[in-house]
């Protein structure tokens, strides 16, 4: 029996292409050192079981009394399984949906709560309420090789991942859930 030729180029599809979530990036920007700061901290260490790292300014901006090297952000990355449940949880907030605009031309993609109260923690008058920025950076096999140490090299331009491909990735894991959702959430007034 002879296969279809649609069936030839399913079955030979290059594993090399296929588009996964390398990591997902956590990040509460306060704008200022001191007592906000730890706070967020100890927020994102709450909600990402792990210990956040520390952005620094880039340069000083009088207007918002910033100093150059004046810690003002924090931030942590969840990698593979642990960043796919997180962005289920936010995407679930999100009723599984994400604009267009959210897409960069590259690899990434990014979200955003107003409140942290949102994923379903208590409110802590210690800690007050924060927001959370939420980027996602997609990865192909053979990315490794733009990071190595020996032998480093470019990506090729066919096996970079731009928007389009970045949108189908998107659709092809998450779409189900998209629908599933609309289905429960629909009000019969019948």
């Amino acid at each position: 029996m002879a296969i279809k030729i649609k069936d030839k180029r399913k079955i030979m599809k290059n594993p090399m292409k296929q588009v996964f979530l390398n990591k997902l990036i956590l990040s509460i920007d306060v704008g200022s050192s001191g007592s906000s700061l730890f706070k967020s901290t100890k927020l994102l260490k709450k909600i990402s079981l792990q210990y956040p790292a520390f952005g620094m300014a880039k340069r000083t901006v009088k207007t918002f009394s910033i100093r150059r090297g004046e810690y003002i952000s924090s931030f942590c990355s969840l990698s593979k399984k642990k960043g796919v449940l997180f962005l289920y949880k936010i995407l679930k907030l999100k009723n599984f949906t994400i604009n267009e605009s959210n897409f960069s031309l590259t690899s990434t993609f990014g979200l955003g709560i107003n409140d942290h109260l949102e994923l379903g923690f208590n409110f802590d008058q210690k800690i007050g309420i924060y927001g959370l920025n939420i980027i996602g950076d997609l990865s192909r096999r053979g990315y490794r090789i733009k990071f190595k140490k020996r032998a480093k090299s470019k990506i090729g331009f066919r096996h970079r991942i731009f928007k389009k491909s970045s949108i189908e990735w998107y659709l092809s894991e998450y779409k189900q859930f998209f629908d599933l959702y609309n289905e429960e959430n629909q009000f019969n007034y019948a």
